[in-house]
């Protein structure tokens, strides 16, 4: 901002926009807070330009973010920059904020460089047919913030469902085997073993329902249904309507209850393509 202001001696009106709706209400307020040296930075040079010419002017703005706004996303990328600059120079300190937010970009990097390099490992081992748990399942690029599949499971019941059949942490014979030796690892249904591949392909209680499944992965691969989008989409509505992965594996009466956000899932899916 002074910067700006420095340069800037035939502007009259400075338009000041920002995302971040505390950032704007914030930056006049030289009070005690996590940014108060940047505000007490910009209240002098703003009270600066403005005492230097009566006609002067300085607007607050705030503007959605990530919303196409043109130059929004490279003012972001200035910022960042700028910030990083400052603290480089030593003529700067980070804030809580933006510390927060490089250790979180850290650890999602350093993560997603990990899940990168196991997946090529397992390609150049031969091990993409041996995996077990979620391994089958852990196909999509990790991230902290939850997956936009996660986020349009509207009931959270089903979300907690989804997320023991993805782990291999269910209620099912599979799971009993390994962390429940008391409980029998036969399905109800006959068969002598109840993996998690039984029950999403094969157990013949679930067979009226087994449509939603099989329309996302016909050849019945479990990483279709585990690891991607439209994989986890169905195996919710599946969930919800036969009762499967839960302690009795009984169907549930989930008809009239959204199961996912359809609405918003289009949208977002048009949005993409």
């Amino acid at each position: 901002m002074k910067r700006r202001l420095d340069g800037s001696q035939n502007a009259k009106t400075i338009y000041v926009c920002a995302d971040n709706a505390s950032a704007v209400s914030s930056v006049t307020d030289v009070g005690c807070h996590s940014g108060q040296q940047y505000a007490s930075l910009f209240c002098k040079a703003t009270t600066e330009f403005l005492e230097a010419d009566e006609r002067n002017r300085v607007v607050l703005r705030w503007t959605p973010g990530h919303c196409d706004i043109r130059g929004n996303e490279r003012s972001d990328e200035l910022a960042a920059k700028a910030a990083m600059e400052a603290m480089e120079e030593g003529g700067g300190v980070p804030s809580y904020a933006f510390l927060g937010r490089s250790a979180r970009e850290r650890a999602e990097t350093a993560w997603r460089e990990e899940w990168r390099e196991r997946r090529r490992k397992e390609g150049r081992t031969g091990q993409a047919t041996e995996k077990k748990g979620f391994q089958v399942a852990n196909l999509l690029v990790p991230k902290l913030a939850p997956q936009e599949h996660f986020k349009n499971i509207a009931n959270r019941r089903i979300a907690s469902l989804v997320t023991q059949c993805r782990t291999s942490h269910a209620f099912m014979g599979e799971y009993y085997e390994r962390f429940v030796p008391t409980e029998s690892t036969d399905c109800p249904c006959g068969c002598f073993f109840q993996s998690r591949k039984h029950i999403l392909f094969e157990c013949p209680r679930y067979e009226d329902h087994r449509d939603i499944i099989l329309k996302v992965s016909p050849l019945k691969k479990e990483e279709v249904i585990l690891g991607s989008d439209e994989g986890i989409k169905a195996l919710a509505k599946f969930i919800a309507r036969t009762g499967a992965f839960t302690k009795t594996g009984d169907q549930t009466a989930e008809e009239g209850v959204e199961v996912y956000r359809e609405k918003k899932g289009k949208e977002r899916e048009n949005g993409e393509g």
